[in-house]
């Protein structure tokens, strides 16, 4: 795929480098964002669009933004600053996930 990385060994299974989780998974993820977007939405309604960045290890939300060149965001500025973002694996993400699925559905 062009968009997303997976590819299939011999045995018509995926690799190991194959970016992709199981239907459950999938759906998990798929509530979380459609509830972080349902957030996201009400706070620009109410009038929210602080500058919130995100950094992880050498790579900043800044490198791949449309619009860093009219934010007006200058990490030099008192106040102005990015979110550190903690590295974890993809099996770490999806347990917290899944725990916070059980508890909203308990």
């Amino acid at each position: 795929s062009l968009v997303i990385p997976v590819d299939t060994d011999r045995n018509g299974g995926f690799t190991a480098a194959s970016q992709v989780v199981e239907a459950a998974d999938y759906y998990v993820l798929k509530r979380h964002m459609t509830g972080r977007l349902k957030e996201a939405a009400k706070g620009i309604r109410g009038g929210d669009i602080a500058v919130a960045p995100a950094e992880l290890a050498d790579r900043r939300s800044c490198d791949y933004c449309a619009y860093r060149a009219v934010c007006g965001l200058d990490i030099r500025v008192p106040g102005y600053g990015s979110r550190i973002l903690k590295k974890r694996t993809r099996e770490e993400i999806l347990a917290e996930l899944r725990q916070v699925e059980e508890a909203r559905t308990s």
